[in-house]
């Protein structure tokens, strides 16, 4: 597709559905804007975020995603990201968990 229409924030926004984290990268190393809005104001951010894509959410903030973007339910990136956190304390937990269960 972006060989056809040249239109790297558009297929920046659409490669989140791939869950393809190289491919983020690759669309930003061409200079893709970060915080570009989807069709329905949204950031690529907010989209993995909502998706929980734990590890593409942290290549986009690595690489300068605004986490105060307001997104249309009017809350920050960063109260979204507070359920990537939550998820990977639980899974942490459960994991300690099933490894003292062992002993």
């Amino acid at each position: 597709y972006f060989d056809q229409t040249n239109d790297i924030n558009k297929c920046f926004i659409n490669s989140v559905n791939f869950t393809f984290p190289p491919l983020l990268e690759y669309f930003i190393s061409l200079g893709a804007n970060i915080n570009e809005k989807d069709k329905n104001g949204n950031t690529a951010l907010h989209n993995v975020v909502a998706w929980n894509y734990d590890e593409m959410a942290e290549v986009l903030i690595s690489h300068g995603a605004n986490i105060n973007e307001k997104i249309n339910m009017e809350k920050p990136h960063f109260i979204l990201q507070l359920k990537i956190i939550v998820k990977k304390l639980l899974n942490f937990l459960f994991h300690m968990v099933r490894i003292s269960m062992k002993k």
